[in-house]
């Protein structure tokens, strides 16, 4: 982990959702993988130089189109977040949502064979999600349609009375318990931070504890209910096993952040659209094979006398020759080895008999490569210090838009059939880096 100081000035934004599932499938792309929302709130905190609203300025404009900016600048509010007992702010998701899919960023940004999406490149204010891929038997599958459910997506208004850059915060932003990074302290830190500091990471520490026990008992119990149809005689070894892979759901984790020009000043054209891996460890591709139905197999079409696996997601059409395919087989062949039911998702799934597999990896790395989008998603950890890679401009007693969204990447490899069903909570922080 990189050392960093305490950044004394921030705010937080705390989104808290606990999600069960209706009913599970083998991929994630599949209609019937739906998690029911059973509680959706964003609790907004902050300190005494940043407020928030979720409140838009239509609210104080009247008939006549009088727009009363004093009261509506008097309306943010502050919040403090390490105040536990602090009123939070409740805001509602501006999608009407009942399930939460998973979706993907997918055809979002701009590549070396194809435009930006539509959407971004003509500035809307809201942002496109992609639905899920349905298995036709083509050779070249249809793009997803864009979906209009599945995820969280909430408009809020950040506000301040100096011209600051903001950023989320990677010690505040916690996702089932988990901080995405703890202070650090060293040789710089003063013997009062160093304090506040081993008070802030004990309090998390043992905040991730309790929500993480807390939260494997839950998820013990959906996956009684959605699996097994509480049925008593399922031991508690099994349910177990189960919940212990429906414990890394929160790690297909989306965030992403859309801030649309400025509607209080025209002159202020900051347009910007970044998604953010909370955990990441490395690229998520959006293309590969895989097995969007209900059964054990790689989805396929026909080629001459024999199947041959169909490639998803955002390539390059021109290279797609250029992909390698291994020999016909004749026996059906797992990805590695026998696949328990544990692991067994659209991604690790068998290829049929009398089948030509598709090798990603081989097709990557050779001379002739096929040419693959991946998701370029900003790691939370490399927002650490006064000048991170991410910032959003807020100036003056001008209130600026944020389009917050929350979502499951589909083509994340924890989005997987054994974590379908998961509950999880997330705590989304915003901080101001520094200064203009």
């Amino acid at each position: 982990m990189k050392k960093s100081k305490w950044i004394v000035y921030g705010m937080s934004a705390s989104l808290v959702l606990s999600i069960a599932s209706l009913s599970f499938s083998l991929a994630w792309y599949a209609s019937s993988s739906t998690l029911r929302i059973d509680t959706l709130e964003i609790n907004v905190r902050g300190d005494y130089r940043l407020f928030i609203s979720d409140e838009g300025p239509e609210k104080y404009t009247d008939s006549d189109g009088n727009y009363d900016q004093i009261s509506y600048l008097r309306s943010f509010e502050r919040h403090d977040y390490l105040d536990d007992d602090a009123r939070p702010l409740i805001g509602r998701s501006s999608v009407d949502t009942k399930v939460i899919e998973p979706v993907t960023t997918m055809n979002t940004f701009k590549t070396s064979w194809h435009e930006e999406a539509s959407w971004l490149k003509e500035k809307k204010n809201v942002p496109t999600f992609l639905g899920s891929y349905q298995d036709v038997g083509a050779r070249t599958p249809r793009v997803p349609q864009p979906s209009q459910y599945g995820y969280y997506s909430q408009t809020l208004y950040l506000f301040s009375e100096d011209n600051v850059y903001v950023t989320l915060d990677p010690y505040g932003c916690i996702f089932n318990g988990v901080p995405v990074d703890v202070q650090q302290v060293d040789q710089t830190t003063s013997d009062a931070d160093k304090i506040r500091i081993d008070a802030y990471n004990l309090k998390v520490r043992e905040a991730q504890e309790r929500e993480q026990t807390r939260l494997h008992l839950l998820n013990k119990e959906s996956c009684l209910q959605n699996r097994y149809g509480k049925d008593p005689s399922i031991d508690d070894a099994t349910l177990e096993q189960w919940a212990s892979k429906m414990d890394n759901l929160y790690k297909a984790l989306r965030v992403s952040l859309l801030v649309p020009d400025d509607e209080f000043d025209h002159t202020q054209e900051n347009y910007s659209y970044a998604v953010f891996d909370p955990f990441k460890e490395e690229e998520t591709l959006f293309a590969g094979r895989l097995n969007t139905g209900v059964d054990s197999f790689f989805d396929t079409y026909v080629e001459d006398d024999h199947y041959k696996e169909i490639i998803y997601g955002d390539l390059d059409e021109t290279t797609r020759e250029n992909a390698i395919y291994s020999s016909i087989t004749n026996e059906i062949t797992p990805t590695n080895g026998t696949i328990s039911e544990y692991e067994l998702s659209c991604f690790n799934s068998y290829t049929k008999a009398n089948c030509e597999s598709f090798d990603l990896e081989a097709s990557l790395t050779s001379s002739t490569p096929l040419k693959v989008a991946s998701e370029n998603a900003i790691n939370l950890k490399e927002l650490q210090g006064r000048n991170p890679i991410y910032t959003i401009p807020v100036y003056r007693n001008k209130p600026r838009k944020v389009v917050l969204s929350v979502y499951l990447e589909g083509w994340d490899l924890d989005c997987i059939s054994s974590t379908m069903g998961a509950y999880f909570t997330s705590v989304i922080s915003f901080k101001i880096a520094r200064e203009m």
